[in-house]
Parts: structure tokens; C-alpha cells; sequence
């Protein structure tokens, strides 16, 4: 009777031990290049990925889940629109001019 019940007790806490281990392998964090704009991801089909950062015009191997990262910049973002362009020399003489011509690019 004693034999029985302390094999269940081992056989129990045997269960709640690999029970604990598979979720622990399940609460993996999950590594904010996957929703960085800048992130280059490559899925293979054993389950592996590649993840590659292109900030700063480079393509550079992340060989780490990055939990944190200074140039994150999120996918779902807004863009803003920026306007880059050139002024006629005429219309820096006359800040008037200058004047009604940005508001009526606007």
C-alpha cells in the first residue's frame, strides 16, 4: 500500500515536471523585429528563422531575439509626409512672395 502510494507521489511530480518544461519552452519572448519596419525575417521549413536588421542602409545578421532595440520603429507606424524640394532665388528676395507660396502648397 505505502509501495503504491509513493510511486504515484514520483509518478506525479514526474508528470508536473515535464508538464512545467513544455510550457516553458511555449512562453518564448518574442523579439521586436517582428514588428520593426527596418527588420528583414526568413522563415525556413524546419521551423527556423533568420532575421536581419537594414537601419542605416546595411543588411546586418541579428544572431539574438532582441527584447529592446534604440532604432525600433514600428510597421503599423504613420508615415509622415515630408515635402523636400528647391525655393526659386526670387521668392527668398520677397518674403511675401515666399510666404503666400507655402500656403498655397499647403
Amino acid at each position: 500500500m505505502i509501495i503504491n502510494m509513493i510511486v504515484l507521489r514520483i509518478l506525479g511530480v514526474a508528470t508536473w515536471l515535464m508538464d512545467r518544461r513544455q510550457n516553458a519552452k511555449k512562453l518564448k519572448p518574442v523579439s521586436v523585429c517582428e514588428s520593426c519596419s527596418y527588420s528583414h525575417i526568413q522563415y525556413s521549413t524546419k521551423g527556423r528563422r533568420t532575421t536581419s536588421c537594414t537601419y542605416g542602409g546595411r543588411v546586418r545578421p541579428i544572431k539574438v531575439d532582441v527584447l529592446y532595440c534604440t532604432d525600433y520603429n514600428s510597421k503599423t507606424a504613420e508615415v509622415r509626409e515630408s515635402r523636400i524640394g528647391y525655393v526659386l532665388a526670387k521668392s527668398l528676395a520677397d518674403p511675401k512672395a515666399a510666404a503666400v507660396a507655402v500656403q498655397s502648397e499647403k
